[in-house]
């Protein structure tokens, strides 16, 4: 016999199903519980009515949103709570909608318990049990705070929130409006932009509030120099911009420089008055260009190249100066690239003594770019105007004295290598010499630097102490293209160089121009009487070559004796060299 009798085994079937049935309907409980918990947090308002539209339920923000309690709602006809106006209308739309089956979507305006009335966007979706519908969904949102919220969103989009002038996009938009108005071809206008000088000092100063208050002033000021159909923006965080219609150049000038004496007067922040300088580029429609963009591109260029006159200047947009500013960031661009790819390399150039002896040697950047060599005046200028250039003669002088380093051995020559006004001012520049010169050199006097006049013009005490320094660790100094500046005679005194270049523009007419011939006697003269020697730069023809010995020039570079050539090449003429080569320390 089994363990449970037939008795027992039916009681544990029936406690069985009354336990399933009590765990289903807890489960169910719970989650029915998380359905209206769900409904109850929803931003829309949400409504459930039977077959004949009585409203079963209504969740928290329908409750909210209405004004009625839940037992007032509950039950009460959802049709009575239409707008009165549109109740037929609404009724039979919404009937033949969903008698078909499908869902209704669409604006409808209804009656709150304070007699208000509010618009609000409804989904109304039949829920069938078999063929029939037994109840309906209803499911509102709020469309007043959603055109409130759209229109608060384009407002920001086209205004600017600190000024209330249009925005960049604002601006964009109105020039393209009217650049399709017709007829076109008659239209003309100008854009402006206006550049404030260092306004982010002013919040770095007085604060962000301070920097508020002024940047209203500015809008201030521009709109009272502007038509009532001129477009005013901001288009960045500093900079403005004007669209000025039906308006031809010498007008848009006039209107500009009466706007610049305006924004140049006093601003005053609390208690604090400020003193703002500006400058402005104008583009004008449509010979600088067509379209938005272009305009914006040009006048931004015209306000760059006002910057670069001075402060409180205005600019007009000249197409020869814009394509030398691509054609001078390309340029830029190509040496940043060159500089990578190790593109330049350092080419030399001897000098020779009164006996035609090799004497020493001045070091030259070339730029070869795939086989080709560029010529120097088409990268050089661009070069020293930009901050990768005391890389690049840092990197110089090292090479120089490692070449040395294995040249001093057999043909002790000294070398120079050109040092550019931005790299003489770096505070690191006699670190950077003298490790190189005790790491390869150890003090042999082999090594030099030359020097143009600007450098020491702008501070003379410094690099007369600077000369010194270098020649205390064993580096020579040539001061390059004397003369050719505003520089004195009487500088030379006061700088204990060791070498003074002549240029090459005083050798060209030295043979024919008596004056010129005066000039390089008294160059050559005052440098002996203060113990520096002379090189003579560009000697092309004997006769200058003739005349400079007779003046007594101790030196002389140029293509009658040597070319610049490739590390190689030099060498070569080294080893060649037959005759004994001086070095500055045997003279």
């Amino acid at each position: 016999e089994g363990f449970f009798c037939a008795n027992i085994h039916k009681l544990l079937t029936v406690l069985s199903s009354e336990v399933e049935f009590m765990l289903n309907k807890i489960e169910s409980e719970q989650f029915s519980q998380m359905i209206i918990t769900a409904l109850n947090t929803a931003s829309e308002c949400v409504v459930i009515t039977d077959e004949d539209f009585k409203i079963l339920y209504a969740n928290e923000n329908a409750l909210k949103m209405s004004g009625y309690s839940g037992e007032e709602l509950i039950g009460k006809d959802y049709t009575t709570c239409l707008q009165s106006t549109y109740n037929k209308a609404l009724k039979e739309l919404i009937y033949n909608t969903l008698k078909k089956g499908n869902i209704f979507s669409g604006h409808i305006v209804y009656n709150m318990k304070n007699g208000d009335i509010k618009r609000f966007h409804s989904i109304i979706t039949p829920v069938k049990t078999g063929d029939e519908t037994s109840f309906y969904v209803i499911v509102c949102r709020d469309t007043e705070k959603e055109d409130f919220l759209k229109r608060e969103l384009e407002k920001l989009q086209h205004y600017d929130s600190i000024t209330g002038l249009h925005s960049k996009l604002s601006l964009e938009k109105n020039i393209e409006l009217f650049v399709n108005a017709e007829p076109r071809k008659k239209s003309k206008g100008a854009l402006a932009i206006i550049s404030p000088s260092h306004l982010s000092d002013v919040n770095k100063v007085f604060g962000l509030e301070a920097g508020n208050k002024i940047l209203k002033q500015i809008a201030q000021r521009i709109k009272s120099c502007t038509r009532e159909y001129d477009i005013a923006a901001r288009i960045e965080s500093e900079n403005f911009a004007i669209f000025m219609k039906n308006v031809a150049r010498d007008k848009a000038i006039s209107i500009m420089q009466r706007l610049m004496s305006r924004l140049t007067e006093p601003y005053t922040a609390g208690k604090s008055t400020i003193t703002l300088s500006f400058n402005i580029g104008v583009s004008l429609y449509p010979q600088d260009g067509s379209d938005a963009k272009t305009l914006l591109d040009r006048a931004n260029a015209a306000m760059l190249d006002a910057k670069q006159m001075g402060e409180n200047t205005v600019g007009l947009f000249e197409k020869h100066i814009h394509e030398r500013s691509i054609k001078e960031w390309h340029i830029k661009t190509a040496i940043k690239n060159a500089v990578d790819k190790g593109e330049f390399v350092l080419y030399y150039q001897p000098y020779v003594d009164r006996k035609v002896m090799i004497a020493g040697a001045e070091s030259l950047l070339r730029w070869e770019k795939n086989g080709k060599m560029i010529p120097p005046a088409e990268f050089i200028p661009h070069l020293e105007n930009m901050d990768i250039i005391t890389d690049v003669e840092y990197r110089n002088f090292e090479t120089i004295t490692k070449e040395l380093k294995e040249l001093s051995s057999t043909m002790a020559i000294p070398i120079s290598t050109n040092f550019c006004h931005r790299t003489i001012s770096r505070d690191d520049l006699l670190q950077q010499i003298t490790s190189r010169v005790k790491e390869y050199l150890a003090g042999k006097k082999l090594v030099g630097i030359e020097i143009v006049e600007r450098s020491f013009i702008e501070n003379l005490t410094r690099i007369k102490r600077l000369i010194n320094e270098l020649k205390e660790v064993g580096v020579f100094v040539s001061i390059d293209d004397f003369g050719t500046g505003y520089s004195s005679l009487s500088y030379l005194a006061q700088l204990p160089a060791d070498y003074l270049k002549i240029d090459i523009s005083f050798i060209r007419d030295i043979v024919k121009a008596k004056h010129v011939q005066s000039i390089v006697r008294s160059i050559i003269f005052l440098a002996k009487e203060i113990n520096m020697k002379t090189i003579a730069e560009g000697v092309e023809t004997k006769e200058q070559f003739e005349m400079l010995k007779e003046m007594g020039c101790d030196y002389f570079q140029g293509y009658l004796f040597f070319k610049p050539m490739p590390e190689k090449a030099f060498k070569e003429v080294l080893r060649a060299s037959s005759k004994k080569v001086y070095s500055i320390k045997n003279e």
